[in-house]
């Protein structure tokens, strides 16, 4: 009997810890864990596509386009639709979400310059391409970084993976 109250005491603590947590908590939880999930399996396709044939592994312009025009605008414009369709409620996780949403579009724009700049051959347009992916980089780190720190100022477990 004290074996089964003792158990009960501790299911009762675990359970507690999901009952009392605040809107945040579940906000922030359900945010990570669950909305983000197919947007960071879609970012990491476009991500990765684009890594194969970009910066380093850069072997021709028609590749490039190709990847462009085919799979990597069309993958990250969902990833851009997915992030305008989760509806978050706290303000504050609404903000920070925001700078996400923001980054992906400055690194879209970024990716569809490149492809025009391409099929002009401007040179310009390339640098302006690189630096609106660079922005929107910029503009994802800094996401990151802000959701560690709500994640740190109300005791929840986050690392960021991939994104």
């Amino acid at each position: 009997m004290k074996k089964v109250i003792s158990l009960l005491m501790f299911t009762l603590i675990l359970s507690g810890c999901t009952l009392f947590a605040s809107d945040l908590q579940k906000s922030f939880m359900d945010y990570v864990n669950e909305d983000l999930k197919p947007v960071g399996e879609l970012e990491d396709e476009a991500i990765t596509k684009l890594n194969s044939v970009w910066g380093e592994n850069y072997t021709n312009d028609a590749t490039l386009g190709t990847a462009l025009e085919e799979e990597i605008i069309p993958t990250y414009q969902e990833v851009v639709d997915e992030l305008k369709a989760i509806e978050l409620e706290p303000e504050e996780l609404k903000e920070i979400h925001q700078q996400f949403i923001s980054g992906a579009e400055s690194q879209l724009a970024g990716f569809e310059t490149a492809l025009e700049a391409i099929k002009v051959q401007d040179a310009t347009m390339i640098e302006e391409a690189n630096q609106l992916v660079m922005e929107g980089q910029a503009e994802i780190e800094e996401y990151k970084q802000n959701m560690q720190n709500l994640a740190d100022e109300h005791d929840l477990e986050y690392t960021v993976e991939g994104m």
